[in-house]
């Protein structure tokens, strides 16, 4: 059997057809040669002194309920994994971020200057523009006691 080949038995389980096709999925998009801005956004990051940071695609759904309410289930491509947790894939980054400067704690000396460009997923009504996979960039400073402390140039 041909990796791209379905097993004759998930065929019969799932009773859909395994057949690929070269489209991306609805949800999301391939990005050609030039479309990707990742390079420049990273050098506007840096010049500024911001440190990259990364989070999990995967994260507990109770996460992003917490931001957002019960209300945000509905947006969530989400699922009980195999050892029963509820877990979703990320719809933005800044619960991700939350969660990480808490686990962090102490350890790190304030103000923290990070930013993240994550791939994120929402299910939700495509419209012109707009597609349930998506890019969010965030620049964040955490610590400063007000907002004039985080208008910056240097």
């Amino acid at each position: 059997m041909t990796p791209w080949q379905p097993r004759a038995d998930t065929k019969k389980e799932v009773g859909r057809s395994c057949a690929l096709s070269a489209s991306p999925h609805a949800a999301g998009a391939d990005p050609g040669p030039g479309e990707n801005q990742t390079t420049a956004i990273i050098d506007v990051a840096r010049l500024f002194a911001f440190e990259e940071v990364d989070f999990p695609v995967l994260e507990s759904e109770a996460l992003f309920i917490r931001k957002a309410g019960e209300e945000i289930t509905g947006q969530l491509y989400s699922f009980e994994d195999k050892g029963g947790r509820h877990v979703a894939l990320r719809p933005e980054l800044t619960p991700s971020l939350a969660r990480l400067v808490i686990q962090k704690g102490k350890s790190v000396s304030l103000p923290l200057k990070w930013f993240a460009i994550g791939q994120c997923w929402r299910y939700e009504r495509t419209t012109g523009g707009r597609r349930r996979e998506h890019y969010q960039w965030n620049m964040d400073i955490i610590g400063v006691p007000g907002v004039a402390d985080e208008i910056s140039t240097d």
